[in-house]
Formats: C-alpha cells, structure tokens, sequence
C-alpha cells in the first residue's frame, strides 16, 4: 500500500492513464469506453493508494484481493494494472488482437493479480457478488487477507 501518493498525484497518476485507455481503446477498435471512464479514477485511487498490492511480489501473504462485476470496464483495469506494473505496456498493446490473452472480461488465464468479474449491469460490487465473494473467502486459505468494496452506482 503506497500512502505516499497525495490527491494531486493521484489526479494526475489518473490523467495519464486516461489517456493511455483511449490509446488502447482506439487501437484495438474494440471497448467499453463510457464504462472504462467511469470507474478508471476508483481503480487508480485503488490499486495506487489503497490496496495492498505488489507488482514485485503479486502472490504475497496478507495482499489484498479486487472483485469487479462490472467486467465490461476491463480495459481500464489492464491500464491500470499496467501502471502499477502487474502487466507490461507490449501486453497491453496486444488487447484486441486475434489470439490475445487480454479478453473483454477478465479471465484466469491473464497474468494478473487475483481478481474475480462477473458480468452484471447492476453496481461495480452489488450485494449477491458480494455474498458469493464472502462465501468464497472464507473456503480460501487466504482469510487472513483483507477483502473491502464499495458499493456504488455508476
């Protein structure tokens, strides 16, 4: 968790990535972008400040877990988890491409942080996600880890 990085950087950490997103976005001609825009600034502020995450370290002890069930804003998630350094630029580069490991959800076969989607046209975390992550979590040998959410409308 990096508490180091103020509001303002945060703001400006979200500017870049922004604008990074409709790179990736316009080049694979594919994509949420309403979607993408509107939870971009909560990923950043969470995978940037909040969450205790490593890009050094992903499979550390005691790390945080996201769950998204917003799935079709995929594209700001790899964006981000670029920028936190989870995935590398020239993968990233690859989303829309035939064959390419990026898909329009998130899927295990990414190489990314531990992450769960589920395709719901409700809240980025609506109340059964939640539960079913809840239940999820305490089958894990991981219930010492952290798992928060936010239950907002977007």
């Amino acid at each position: 968790m990096d508490k180091s990085m103020s509001i303002p950087q945060l703001r400006l950490k979200s500017e870049e990535i922004r604008k990074r997103l409709m790179e990736v976005v316009y080049k694979a001609k594919a994509g949420h972008i309403g979607g993408d825009l509107s939870s971009l600034n909560v990923l950043t502020a969470l995978y940037m400040r909040v969450m205790n995450v490593d890009a050094a370290n992903p499979k550390m002890d005691g790390r945080d877990r996201f769950i998204m069930s917003k799935g079709h804003c995929v594209e700001a998630l790899y964006c981000v988890l670029e920028a936190k350094g989870f995935i590398t630029k020239e993968l990233v580069d690859t989303y829309g491409d035939y064959l390419s490991v990026l898909a329009g959800h998130p899927t295990i076969e990414v190489p990314l942080p531990p992450r769960w989607t589920r395709n719901l046209s409700a809240p980025m975390c609506s109340w059964a996600t939640a539960s079913r992550a809840r239940a999820l979590y305490t089958r894990l040998p991981w219930q010492e880890a952290t798992i928060s959410w936010t239950t907002w409308w977007p």
